[in-house]
C-alpha cells in the first residue's frame, strides 16, 4: 500500500513539474501582436484569415491570455509536437476550423517542405 502511495505521489509530482515548466516556457516567450503576425503573411500572398487562424490556434495552446505566437516559433520546442502525428493533428484541426477540405491521401511526411515553425505551417 505504501509503495502505491509513493508511486502516485511521484507521478503527481512529475505531472505538476511538467506543467510548471510548460507554463514558464509560455510566460517567457515573446511573440507578436495578432495584426503584426498576420501582416507578415499577407504581403506574401497568404489570406489574412489563414494567418489569424493559425495565430489563434497556437495562442490557445498556451492557455495564457498574454501569450503571443511568433512566425519563427518551433512547433516541437514550444508546443510539444515532436512527431509527425502531432503536427498532422494540428493541420487537421486547422483545416476543420477554416472549413477547408484536407486531401485524404495527404500526410505531413509527404509535404514538400518540413513543417518545423509556424511560418512553415502557414506557408
Amino acid at each position: 500500500m505504501k509503495v502505491l502511495l509513493y508511486i502516485l505521489g511521484a507521478s503527481a509530482l512529475g505531472i505538476t513539474t511538467a506543467a510548471i515548466v510548460r507554463n514558464l516556457k509560455f510566460r517567457r516567450h515573446r511573440g507578436l501582436a495578432r495584426e503584426v503576425f498576420a501582416g507578415q503573411f499577407v504581403g506574401r500572398g497568404v489570406p489574412e484569415l489563414i494567418a489569424e487562424t493559425v495565430y489563434d490556434f497556437y495562442k490557445a495552446e498556451s492557455g495564457l491570455g498574454s501569450f503571443s505566437p511568433a512566425p519563427q516559433d518551433r512547433i516541437a520546442d514550444l508546443y510539444g509536437r515532436h512527431d509527425e502525428a502531432g503536427i498532422e493533428d494540428d493541420i487537421l484541426d486547422l483545416f476543420r476550423i477554416l472549413k477547408m477540405s484536407y486531401p485524404p491521401s495527404s500526410n505531413a511526411a509527404e509535404w514538400p517542405r518540413q513543417l518545423t515553425t509556424l511560418d512553415d505551417m502557414i506557408m
